[in-house]
């Protein structure tokens, strides 16, 4: 690493680190269901339990291990778990600063890091899961573009292990994401005429079935001996099982038209950089077709863009089969990876009388300064919900979910705290399992969550009730997601879990209620529970 890049390099990790600092005690939301299954089955996980076997889960089975760890280190609590996020979200700006720094002027290297911290927004914002599946992801592509570069096959072996990791974190994103790195190299490898290819492209065949084979193996060992309804809620890839905004064709490409529009068209300043990459990517078109120039140069470029294009369109995979719109989080460090390389080329590539010296450096100061401000405005944002009315006490970390669902939840923990005793479990539902995990109260059985969606059959209800029936369990904790109008999530006792519902209400009763009871509840609005006791 030669001085130039090393300074560049700790300059992103200085940036890096005081964007851990910054954002170290501060998450966007909380939810009680999605981020508290997370954290319990994370706890759980700590406890030496096993993913799908002793808990419900449905991605993979490899980061309640990767929290895990960071409970047993800074201790059980949601800070905690953000910590590990933040951890995940700096070493992916480190990772995009290595992939632009092999083909792209090191400033912009810089940039792109930058950019990704500061316009990430709230990501992924309804699970702590994810973050490592794009981190793999982007390994991958690291490895790609190292491959193209120097053509050793240690990065092969590298991205295999990396998308296996991507397989035990999201099964299909893994998946995709090592269709996209091999048909990267293929094509790298028929551009440049590698005397062999053929041979190569039968190893790779190989080599993505063995990944493949040793990531069933491990979801047959997890899995095994489980009935099918509950393999296919922890594989939840059937229609009737996933929350699809649409799976019309036309009404995909409309929404796929609003996302481009979003991001490319929403303000001036977007529609000026949207003109300024159109005018980069004519002129990537027009150097690779002119034979004139060198050859080398013409098919490198064309199998970095090719590269670039395979990896957003296979990351973008469940987005164009469902328009669901927090689907398409995983394009952002790449749509900013492809825009400032494309950037480079033209600036590279463009005329010496506009692109002098002072216009570049002047570019770049510019590019730096929309970060910072960008920057700026989540500083601020965070800084204003971090007051004691957005304090969640249990779990030591600031959010910004409105007061009256802080004041509930910090009420019901303290409930619970004062009157269910410590080893004693309680059954929370519809999918409410934040509050086992801030009041280190067991849940009962092992399904977490009791929605539409999940098609719990009777069997399974009655196991539930068995299970509710062994571990004396004396107290239920209810949110009002219970009569949600979402019809993903159902009317508990009208919908489904008719059975369960019948039992809870025949053995149990209300002893406390915090919150607008009546008030149809959203993700993370109108939130109130009741708290039941056994009669």
């Amino acid at each position: 690493m030669n001085r130039s890049r090393r300074f560049f390099f700790l300059l992103t990790i200085l940036v890096g680190l005081c964007y851990i600092f910054t954002f170290r005690d501060f998450q966007y939301y909380l939810s009680t269901g999605d981020h508290g299954r997370d954290l319990y089955c994370a706890q759980k996980t700590l406890e030496g339990k096993l993913p799908f076997r002793d808990y419900s889960w449905l991605y993979g089975p490899l980061m309640p291990y990767y929290y895990s760890l960071f409970f047993k280190i800074f201790g059980v609590s949601v800070l905690s778990a953000n910590l590990g996020v933040h951890l995940l979200v700096f070493l992916t700006g480190v990772v995009v600063f290595f992939i632009c720094a092999e083909f792209i002027s090191l400033p912009l290297s810089f940039i792109a890091p930058l950019w990704y911290w500061a316009f990430r927004d709230t990501e992924f914002f309804h699970t702590y899961n994810h973050n490592g599946a794009l981190l793999a992801i982007l390994i991958c592509l690291l490895c790609a573009v190292k491959y193209i570069k120097k053509q050793k096959n240690k990065y092969i072996f590298i991205a295999c292990g990396f998308s296996f990791a991507a397989m035990l974190i999201r099964l299909n994103i893994g998946a995709s994401t090592l269709l996209a790195f091999f048909l990267s190299i293929i094509i790298a490898d028929f551009i440049r005429q590698h005397p062999s290819r053929g041979k190569k492209a039968l190893c790779y065949l190989l080599l993505s079935c063995a990944v493949s084979a040793g990531c069933f193996f491990i979801y047959y060992y997890l899995l095994q001996g489980l009935p099918s309804y509950v393999i296919s809620q922890c594989l939840p890839y059937a229609k009737e099982m996933r929350a699809d905004t649409t799976n019309d064709f036309f009404q995909i490409l409309k929404h796929f038209g609003d996302l481009l529009q979003n991001y490319f068209l929403i303000n001036w300043n977007t529609a000026l950089l949207t003109i300024s990459i159109l005018v980069s990517l004519i002129r990537c078109l027009f150097y690779m077709i002119d034979y004139e120039e060198e050859k080398r140069g013409r098919d490198t470029l064309f199998i970095l863009l090719s590269t670039f294009f395979i990896f957003i369109i296979f990351t973008l995979h469940e987005y164009l089969g469902s328009a669901t719109p927090s689907r398409h989080i995983w394009l952002r460090p790449l749509v900013i990876i492809t825009i400032l390389f494309l950037y480079h080329f033209a600036e590279k590539r463009g005329p010496k009388t506009i692109f002098t010296p002072t216009i570049k450096a002047s570019l770049v100061i510019l590019l730096v300064s929309i970060g910072i401000l960008q920057w700026g405005i989540y500083l601020r944002i965070a800084k204003s919900y971090k007051t004691p009315h957005h304090f969640l006490q249990a779990g030591k970390i600031y959010i910004t979910n409105d007061k009256d669902w802080i004041e509930t939840a910090n009420k019901a923990v303290d409930y619970i705290n004062k009157n269910v005793p410590k080893n004693d479990k309680l059954f929370t539902l519809p999918m409410d399992t934040l509050y086992n995990f801030l009041t280190q109260r067991d849940q009962p059985t092992r399904q977490l969550a009791f929605l539409l969606t999940m098609r719990i059959p009777e069997e399974q209800e009655r196991r539930v009730i068995d299970d509710i029936e062994n571990n004396n369990v004396n107290w239920v904790l209810i949110s009002n997601r219970a009569h949600s109008t979402d019809p993903a999530i159902g009317h508990l006792g009208i919908t489904h879990q008719i059975l369960l519902y019948r039992y809870i209400k025949d053995n149990f009763e209300t002893v406390a209620t915090y919150g607008p009871w009546e008030k149809d509840p959203g993700w993370i609005t109108g939130h109130a529970v009741k708290i039941l006791k056994r009669k």
